[in-house]
């Protein structure tokens, strides 16, 4: 869009005469009339009124004469408009064309060049706009936009670059007067004399023409390489400086109040980075700050109140909360306005004090030096619960390193969660699992007769807990190199693995061999999903998700046989009735999938209003498609990629799956501590979590292969 300060050009009045021996013709050339130009800040055609008197003076009262505003060369220069006057609202100059520019001069003589343009320079300081349909007044005048669609600028200064010779110009003053050019007769003997030299010239200007373009194609390309360049050095000077002050601001506030004001840390903090000086200059300026103090011998009781402790001990959790993206929105905000240590080495140093450590001997100490105080702490740390262990920095760590796998673990996959029940079990051992489909039905009740007793029947299928586990390592190199980002990174990572660990046992487990899923403790019937004689749940080749496929599974799931009640003398048999509410599928085929279950009217809309109704999608809303990438996987590994399932509400009481988690917690353990002889330096990290997946109903879904 057009810029406020930037190069622009309109046409302008060219009303003159002409002098043939000083090869100059007086015009006007520019008046106050309202000109379309191109605003390009904004990206739009604007109207434009520049004021005479609002011209900025120019020192040799003298612009450039162009060919058609061509700036790029000097063989562009025609001449030179001077003695450049305002008067009566108009600017008008003499306009000299240059001994190089016959062919212009003949144009101009001859009466065919006719318009002027002028470039120039606008200040958004000094324009007013005025939106269409609007009245301003400028200067002591008022200016109307009777325009519909276009703002009008008002320019009460702007600064004329130069003068061009143009084709045609937007200005409809923009003309050189007929009535005062010479008569063709006198002109077409002079003709005459320069043809030849005009033949020569052209050649001249096309070479000129083409070297130039090559030249503006070339310096364009180095302008361009030149600001890439640029920018890509004050992005990566900018980063260096961000990184800088962040580590001068985290060192020098991890000096307790105690020691340092927080005036002096401030201070400290303003002449390092005005000063641009190194990490070690500042730990100098540190200790050369508490040596004028005169407390070199550290702190006497540092030992800090439970509620010092607690909100120390909160500040610094939610610090790495948002280093790591783990934090809540208000979590942020608080911890924006939070004087804690925001990284490794300013969180040890800040532990070091708190412990009654030197401050000078804390400020003198190296990457190396921290971690192995760091090594320390973890080693002396035991969980204590006392006021000082809520500060400590193995428990706020600990605290941390629970929070952020727990973020890893809520942004891990879960698509399970949607159609799957979940369970608690106390222990390991084997769980069992009777369902809806093995409890009597209702009887008449005799007068003078007790309710009859119904039966639970011994059928049921089994599941049990298993554990799974991973470990990770927090490298001593790390901790030298104050990498806080590597703590946080692994162990969200490691969260996120306990997530999709979850959801791809569900989905090995449902897929099984071939879509046939696990095996099934019920008599006649062998795997979850199988074609046995009134027991089928797996449909094979019966196509693509679609109404007339998805009727087939409903249909299917709706008719599957209940157990035979184990009342004597109940003959009758029975369906499940049930609902398919989930249709469980890979991502293969999600795009057209979504378009089926998004379309209002399959086949396209009919003529009328009974075709609509006949075509109409009674599926939208009805059924929930669930996508998952780990599914896929498994369809694609046993051969059957474009496999879905269609599996009831588990809230039906007829459960496909069930997850069971040990004493029903939903999420995985953390523990940690220093690395041991034969492991890796640094800080261990394990995580493990208790559960295991059971499908206690093979009448809860139907399984279709997609062929």
């Amino acid at each position: 869009m057009k810029r406020w300060r930037g190069w622009y050009s309109r046409a302008a009045a060219g009303d003159h005469t002409i002098d043939e021996e000083k090869r100059t013709a007086s015009a006007v050339i520019s008046t106050e009339q309202a000109v379309i130009v191109f605003d390009w800040e904004r990206w739009e055609p604007v109207q434009e009124i520049l004021l005479s008197r609002g011209m900025m003076p120019i020192g040799n009262q003298q612009v450039p004469l162009l060919n058609a505003h061509s700036r790029y060369s000097t063989t562009a220069v025609r001449g030179s408009a001077r003695n450049i006057v305002v008067a009566d609202g108009e600017m008008r100059a003499d306009v000299v064309l240059s001994s190089l520019a016959e062919d212009e001069w003949t144009l101009i003589r001859e009466g065919h060049l006719t318009d002027l343009s002028v470039g120039y320079r606008t200040y958004k300081d000094h324009s007013v706009r005025i939106d269409p349909g609007k009245t301003a007044d400028v200067n002591g005048k008022k200016y109307s936009n009777d325009d519909e669609n276009m703002p009008l600028y008002v320019r009460t200064q702007w600064q004329l670059k130069e003068v061009s010779l143009v084709p045609i110009g937007a200005d409809d003053m923009a003309k050189f007067r007929a009535e005062v050019m010479p008569s063709r007769a006198n002109i077409d003997s002079d003709t005459q004399k320069t043809k030849g030299v005009r033949m020569d010239q052209e050649e001249t200007k096309k070479r000129e023409e083409e070297q130039r373009k090559a030249h503006d194609i070339e310096m364009e390309e180095a302008k361009e390489s030149a600001r890439k360049e640029a920018e890509r050095k004050a992005e990566e000077n900018a980063e260096q400086k961000r990184v800088a002050t962040q580590e001068i601001r985290e060192m020098v506030r991890s000096v307790p109040v105690e020691i340092m004001p927080e005036t002096e840390k401030e201070e400290i903090i303003s002449r390092a980075i005005d000063a641009s000086v190194t990490i070690d200059e500042v730990r100098k300026m540190i200790v050369d700050n508490v040596k004028k103090v005169g407390n070199t011998a550290g702190v006497p009781d540092v030992r800090a109140s439970a509620d010092e402790a607690d909100k120390y001990h909160r500040g610094v959790v939610e610090s790495i909360l948002c280093r790591s993206g783990a934090a809540t929105p208000e979590q942020e905000r608080d911890n924006a306005q939070a004087d804690v240590p925001r990284g490794l080495h300013a969180m040890i140093r800040q532990a070091l004090v708190r412990e009654g450590v030197s401050a000078v001997k804390v400020a003198n100490m190296t990457g190396d030096d921290l971690a192995q105080e760091s090594a320390r702490m973890w080693r002396g740390w035991h969980g204590r619960a006392d006021s000082v262990s809520a500060g400590h920095l193995p428990y706020i760590l600990a605290d941390a390193s629970n929070k952020v796998l727990m973020k890893g673990y809520e942004d891990g996959p879960a698509t399970w969660r949607q159609w799957c029940a979940t369970g608690s079990a106390p222990d390991f051992k084997t769980v069992n699992m009777p369902t809806l489909s093995i409890t009597s039905d209702w009887a008449a009740v005799i007068d003078g007769e007790p309710i009859p007793k119904g039966k639970i029947g011994d059928k049921y299928e089994t599941g049990s807990v298993t554990t799974h586990g991973r470990g990770i390592s927090v490298s001593r190199k790390a901790i030298v190199n104050d990498d806080l980002d590597a703590l946080t990174d692994l162990l969200r990572w490691l969260g996120m693995g306990a997530a999709r660990r979850l959801e791809d046992q569900v989905y090995y487990n449902l897929v099984g061999t071939s879509m046939a899923g696990p095996t099934v403790t019920e008599s006649g019937k062998t795997n979850l999903f199988d074609n046995t004689s009134g027991k089928d749940n797996l449909l094979g080749s019966s196509g693509a998700v679609s109404t007339t496929t998805l009727g087939t599974a409903r249909k299917t799931l709706r008719k599957l046989p209940t157990l035979a009640p184990d009342d004597a003398g109940e003959t009758r048999s029975r369906y499940t009735g049930i609902d398919g509410r989930y249709l469980v599928t890979g991502v293969d085929n999600e795009e057209a999938i979504m378009r089926f279950f998004n379309s209002a009217v399959l086949g396209g809309y009919g003529t009328s209003a009974a075709t609509m109704l006949a075509t109409s999608n009674i599926w939208t809303g009805t059924v929930v498609p669930i996508f998952s990438p780990a599914l896929q996987y498994y369809l694609t590994d046993q051969s059957v990629a474009n496999g879905w399932y269609l599996i009831a509400d588990p809230r039906s009481g007829y459960q496909l799956c069930k997850v069971i988690f040990l004493n029903g917690k939903q999420v995985p353990y953390l523990r940690k501590a220093e690395s041991g002889i034969g492991d890796p330096l640094g800080v261990n990290f394990e995580g493990y979590f208790d559960f295991g997946v059971a499908f206690p109903e093979w009448r809860a879904g139907v399984a279709n292969d997609g062929a």
